[in-house]
């Protein structure tokens, strides 16, 4: 048995320790969430969100996006537990073969 405190938590704290997995479409930067999503001619796009739920960014039809553009969506990323706001999830779109990006 090996005792230790984490911080400055004194011993008969209760101490709780988050450990983030990756996701393997979005990655957290901050409160934001980028991603990076394959436009094809003719094919809907749509973002799956964290809670289950998708959002239609393009339904198919008409040009479409072009690829190389960022769509921010406002107040849809992770809560702030300091401030109270949501983040942004931001989506690069980009073309067949291309590389997503690596900021």
């Amino acid at each position: 048995y090996q005792r230790r405190v984490h911080g400055d938590a004194s011993p008969g704290d209760l101490v709780v320790v988050i450990t983030e997995r990756r996701h393997p479409l979005y990655r957290r930067v901050g409160a934001d969430l980028l991603c990076t999503l394959t436009v094809v001619p003719g094919r809907p796009l749509q973002l799956p969100l964290l809670d289950g739920t998708e959002i239609m960014l393009w339904d198919g039809m008409g040009a479409g996006p072009e690829p190389g553009t960022t769509r921010r969506l406002a107040n849809m990323g992770m809560p702030n537990t300091r401030t109270g706001r949501r983040g942004d999830v931001v989506v690069r779109l980009r073309a067949p073969g291309w590389w997503p990006w690596r900021a």
